[in-house]
C-alpha cells in the first residue's frame, strides 16, 4: 500500500540527483518522441540529437532555480522516492509559466497531478500573478486534457517560452487567467 505522497519544495542543491533523474526521464521521453517528427528542424539550441546530459544542467537552471515569489519547483515523493515534479517560472510581474508537470507512469491516474495543479495554481495567485501559461508538445494529449480541466485554453506562443521557434508548429501553447 502506498503512503500519502508528499509535495516538497525542491532545492536544486539538496535534490540535484532526484531532479536530474526526473528531468532525464522526462526529456529523454520528449526527445525520443521528437525524433519521430519528420519535419522537425535539427538546427536548434536543443535537439533530439543533442546528448541529453549536455542539456540537463541548462534545463534545471531554466526551470528549478527561481524562489518565491518569482517561482517555485516541487518534487513529489512517496516513501522517500521521487515520483514526479512540477513548478512555476515567473516570466513577468503578471505572467508565470507552468513547467515540467510530470509523474512517472506508475503514479498516473491516482489524483497526484490534480494535487500538484491545485498547489501550483494557489502559488501563482499567492505570488501575485494574474495569468498562467504553459507549453506542451502536440503528442502530450493526456497532459493537455489535464490543463483544459483547469481552465487552460490555446494561445499563441508567448515571450519567454523555451520552445525554439523552429519547433513551435509542433507545440500546443495554453494560458488561463487567475482572476476569481
Amino acid at each position: 500500500m502506498m503512503t500519502a505522497p508528499q509535495i516538497l519544495v525542491a532545492d536544486v542543491q539538496r535534490h540535484q540527483q532526484q531532479l536530474m533523474a526526473l528531468h532525464e526521464e522526462y526529456l529523454g521521453w520528449v526527445f525520443s518522441q521528437l525524433a519521430l517528427v519528420e519535419d522537425l528542424p535539427a538546427s536548434s539550441p536543443i535537439s533530439p540529437q543533442l546528448p541529453l546530459q549536455d542539456y540537463l544542467p541548462t534545463a534545471l537552471a531554466a526551470v528549478c532555480t527561481q524562489s518565491p515569489p518569482q517561482g517555485i519547483f516541487y518534487l513529489l515523493q512517496v516513501d522517500g522516492h521521487s515520483i514526479g515534479m512540477g513548478g512555476l517560472r515567473g516570466l513577468s510581474t503578471e505572467l508565470a509559466e507552468l513547467k515540467r508537470v510530470y509523474l512517472r507512469p506508475a503514479y498516473r491516474r491516482l489524483g497526484l497531478a490534480d494535487s500538484l495543479m491545485q498547489t501550483l495554481l494557489a502559488d501563482a495567485r499567492a505570488f501575485g500573478y494574474t495569468r498562467l501559461c504553459l507549453d506542451s508538445a502536440v503528442f502530450m494529449q493526456p497532459a493537455q486534457r489535464l490543463y483544459r480541466r483547469y481552465g487552460f485554453e490555446p494561445c499563441p506562443p508567448y515571450a519567454g517560452t523555451e520552445v525554439p521557434v523552429e519547433w513551435q508548429a509542433h507545440w500546443c501553447f495554453m494560458q488561463r487567467s487567475l482572476a476569481d
